[in-house]
């Protein structure tokens, strides 16, 4: 069965719950090219369930170790079904995933021990989408994929994805001081400031060498970024703006910043007024 074929049969199908459950999961076996519902031990159609609480029920499909699955009839809310599924978990040997369905929605809810949850929604009109049914092929066998991370590696991950950020700014704003030195409105001091600042931030040496620690990594931390944010802020905005839109179109052709070797000139020439302070003040 095709994704067309199968959007065709079922986008306005009026059978009711009972009637187009089965069929429906059937076809969508057909679809993805996944066995179909014969074991009755570990993947079958409406598995028999103990709720929480009292009284029994079933999931409409259950695989082992990989999900139980709830039918309503189309335009049926389907937070019911989710509750159902959820009060018959523990008896299903607690499924990684818990999916909900009115044959016009897909709902795929996580359900992993210790993880947040979440939700992967999939309608009949989009089901053809290759993201869509590669997400529907892991249902049947690679559940594992729908795990989510665990909160505090979601925390590390925002954290390191606002640095990444934070440093592709700052090196566009570097590459916008090198355009903006040679603005026509930047003021003669600030064009200093400009020439000193790129000098410094696109120079292929540091200031302090990144091998000695917790110093090596200050002027990348705080010094640069104080001087890069201290000459904006002296510069008139048209030539922010101007500076950061030629930075735009330099990086999106050459992928990094130029490169400063008069600032590597300099560092050198600083380093070695300080070696030669240092052995003058030893020697006397």
């Amino acid at each position: 069965m095709t994704p067309q074929q199968f959007i065709d049969k079922w986008q306005h199908n009026t059978l009711t719950e009972r009637a187009g459950a089965q069929p429906h999961f059937l076809d969508l076996c057909e679809l993805l090219g996944v066995d179909k519902p014969s074991d009755p031990d570990n993947y079958c159609f409406e598995r028999g369930a103990k709720k929480t609480g009292a009284g029994r029920g079933w999931a409409d499909v259950w695989k082992r170790n990989c999900f139980a699955w709830e039918y309503k009839a189309p335009g049926v809310k389907l937070e019911p079904a989710l509750k159902q599924l959820m009060m018959y978990a523990l008896a299903l040997d607690n499924p990684p995933l818990l999916v909900v369905s009115d044959r016009l929605v897909i709902q795929i809810h996580t359900h992993f021990t210790g993880r947040p949850s979440e939700v992967h929604t999939i309608l009949i009109a989009d089901i053809a989408a290759p993201a869509n049914l590669q997400k529907l092929k892991w249902l049947f066998n690679d559940p594992e994929q729908f795990k989510p991370q665990p909160a505090s590696q979601l925390r590390v991950t925002a954290v390191l994805q606002s640095i990444r950020l934070w440093a592709q700014r700052l090196k566009r704003d570097a590459v916008a001081l090198w355009f903006a030195r040679k603005h026509p409105d930047t003021p003669l001091i600030v064009k200093a400031l400009c020439w000193f600042v790129v000098a410094y931030a696109l120079s292929p040496i540091d200031v302090i060498p990144d091998f000695i620690p917790v110093l090596g990594y200050l002027d990348d931390v705080l010094l640069l970024p104080g001087l890069i944010w201290l000459t904006l802020r002296l510069l008139p905005a048209h030539v922010i703006d101007a500076g950061r839109q030629a930075a735009d179109v330099w990086l999106a052709q050459h992928g990094q910043g130029p490169r400063s070797y008069w600032g590597a000139v300099l560092i050198v020439l600083v380093w070695a007024a300080i070696l030669a302070t240092g052995i003058w003040l030893w020697r006397h």
